[in-house]
């Protein structure tokens, strides 16, 4: 007859099965309990609208939200997932974007020891002093989101002449918080005759929807020149232009787009790389390519701008020789501009050349 009470029997494993089921159900608790505190569990939904506060009209603005818990970005609409970040290499050929769409996902802070992720010269920093947030995109409309419950910040910027807004704050379940905010400029460049422009920025412009993404990505950050540069090497050009000169231009309100290019284009190390800003038609000649002279002479016959980018990073490279310079250098004179590298999104939002 088969004993069932024995020593080994399940009667006598029972007492410490219920310790072992007691001990996992209060491991769980004590999980759930940290997770509550710290964590996100739960959802909620937060509504923000951004306006300028002189005028009280809506705004496009750059914008993070970023879970306390993990550290992470979420977008809109749905706050429980952490989106990818975009890499330069997407603005090659960008994917579909319409109006009212966010904007791509660029992260602002870190060294990821790969120009692709994040452009190296930030050393890591954050290109603007006050943004510590870990990404930035634009949005153009208010929005909503939806969040796990628990402990959030959101940071809202727009460009350097407007004070940034930042918020942390805390939701339960099923909770609904809007956010309403008025974005107010300690300063007011236009109004004293002074607006702000970028002199380098790569994107192709072969449909409206280019036109509109640039045109709304340079009005969340204030930046009220944006000029979009078809790149080159001696082999091809890249992020091609629909148009040069007047027929280029988009505007809305005092926000402008203009064409432009970043050709010859050599190593940093060897005479570097030469853009122009207000030209009439690319200057290129490929059978001539290391004569920069005769593209600085062409953009000059067309009334256009010319010189040297990236100068300030050009000693760190250590140029091959005597001859490298004196040829770099003889060029540098017939040059109108020398851009120095700009702090602000726009130069991390963009795919550098």
């Amino acid at each position: 007859m088969q004993q069932i009470g024995g020593p080994d029997g399940p009667e006598n494993r029972l007492p410490s099965f219920r310790s072992a089921v007691v001990r996992s159900a209060g491991a769980a608790l004590f999980a759930w309990a940290v997770y509550a505190i710290l964590g996100q569990s739960g959802t909620a939904i937060l509504t923000v609208e951004i306006r300028d506060k002189a005028t009280g009209a809506p705004t496009p603005a750059m914008v993070c939200i970023t879970s306390l818990a993990d550290g992470k970005w979420r977008t809109p609409p749905d706050g429980t997932v952490v989106p990818p970040y975009t890499t330069t290499r997407e603005f090659y050929t960008p994917p579909d974007w319409k109006p009212d769409d966010i904007g791509p996902v660029r992260l602002t802070n870190g060294d990821y020891k790969d120009n692709d992720t994040r452009s190296v010269i930030y050393e890591g920093r954050s290109a603007y002093p006050f943004w510590h947030e870990p990404a930035a995109y634009f949005v153009s409309k208010p929005f909503s989101i939806k969040l796990p419950a628990g402990k959030w910040r959101l940071a809202v910027a727009r460009g350097i002449e407007t004070m940034p807004f930042f918020e942390e704050f805390q939701v339960a379940p099923n909770q609904s918080l809007d956010r309403q905010i008025a974005l107010d400029r300690w300063v007011d460049m236009p109004r004293l005759g002074w607006y702000s422009g970028d002199d380098h920025i790569h994107y192709p412009r072969l449909k409206p929807e280019h036109d509109e993404f640039l045109i709304t990505w340079a009005r969340a950050e204030d930046v009220h020149v944006a000029n979009i540069l078809r790149m080159g090497d001696v082999e091809r050009v890249y992020f091609e232009q629909a148009a040069y000169g007047r027929e280029s231009r988009f505007q809305k309100g005092d926000y402008v787009l203009a064409t432009g290019q970043e050709d010859p284009r050599t190593g940093i190390d060897d005479q570097g790389h030469a853009i122009a800003l207000n030209i009439t038609a690319p200057v290129r000649d490929t059978s001539r390519y290391y004569l920069y002279d005769l593209m600085f002479d062409g953009v000059h016959r067309q009334g256009g701008l010319t010189g040297y980018a990236h100068v300030a990073w050009a000693a760190g490279w250590n140029r091959r020789s005597r001859s490298a310079d004196r040829a770099a250098w003889c060029c540098f004179e017939r040059a109108t501009s020398v851009r120095w590298p700009a702090a602000g999104y726009r130069d991390q939002s963009r795919s550098e050349g």
